[in-house]
């Protein structure tokens, strides 16, 4: 299969997917790190359910080329974007020998700047999409365009 077959193809799913989702009232919300391979899902977003807005996990530690990054997609995409952030301070994220949280223990630094503010915003039944990147294993080793996972 050529490549404009499966973003066709991936392209319908996500259309369906996103009428479904409104038909049950279901709020859906997309995340990006607004890298480079977050562009294919923030494209067939904006072409398939452009009042989908698109939320930029700001943890505080992006580099500035992140935000003009996103700047510029939301400029040439035309998504709705809005910045979340934790509701931790720096000055309380810090270890007992006053180093950063996210030099010595990632999960901990990742469940305060990135999964604390989607819980603040998620509901039941409410729906997060992200794009994922590369090859890996499980469902998108067997093709899978688009895959469901518990939350």
């Amino acid at each position: 299969m050529d490549i404009n077959t499966k973003i066709a193809e991936t392209k319908a799913d996500l259309a369906g997917l996103m009428t479904q989702f409104q038909k049950e009232g279901r709020k859906v919300w997309v995340t990006s790190s607004f890298q480079t391979q977050s562009v294919p899902l923030l494209h067939l977003l904006s072409s398939t359910a452009a009042d989908v807005e698109v939320l930029l996990i700001d943890t505080g530690f992006l580099f500035p080329e992140t935000y003009a990054f996103a700047h510029d997609l939301q400029g040439l995409m035309g998504f709705q974007m809005r910045r979340i952030r934790g509701r931790r301070s720096y000055a309380e994220q810090m270890t007992g020998d006053g180093q950063l949280l996210h030099t010595k223990d990632t999960d901990a630094c990742c469940k305060l700047n990135k999964v604390e503010p989607m819980d603040d915003l998620l509901s039941a039944g409410d729906v997060w999409m992200s794009g994922t990147s590369g090859p890996v294993g499980g469902e998108r080793k067997n093709g899978v365009r688009i895959a469901f996972g518990p939350r």
